[in-house]
């Protein structure tokens, strides 16, 4: 696993399986996908809500984004939302260990397939 620092952020990403772990924080309140980080996994910290935006719809065509709760210091939400270029697009919300989301990019718009949330 590669770790990197960016704008005081750290993340791990996994060379081989593009996986993203991010815990939210005071000063960690969003993060921007990139068309290599299709898992993302999410440790809402304190209370800390955070917004995860997907990547641009067309950029992503073809792909899959799976991106899940894996723990949850309280109080907190998950808010999955997209670059404003789907016009159909309704943010997904998770706020529990556990809740999930998988959508799909038909470079047109993104389609939800899996949800496990009692938020949204």
């Amino acid at each position: 696993m590669i770790t990197k620092q960016m704008g005081g952020l750290m993340e791990g990403v996994s060379n081989r399986s593009k996986d993203v772990f991010v815990t939210s924080s005071t000063a960690i309140t969003t993060k921007y996908l990139s068309i290599y980080e299709q898992v993302t996994r999410i440790t809402l910290a304190n209370a800390k809500n955070l917004t995860v935006y997907l990547p641009s719809v067309k950029e992503a065509r073809g792909l899959v984004f799976d991106i899940a709760v894996v723990s949850d210091g309280g109080a907190a939400s998950l808010s999955v939302a997209d670059l404003s270029d789907d016009a159909a697009w309704a943010n997904l919300v998770c706020s529990d260990v556990a809740d999930y989301v998988t959508v799909f990019s038909n470079g047109f718009e993104w389609r939800t397939l899996v949800t496990q949330n009692d938020a949204s």
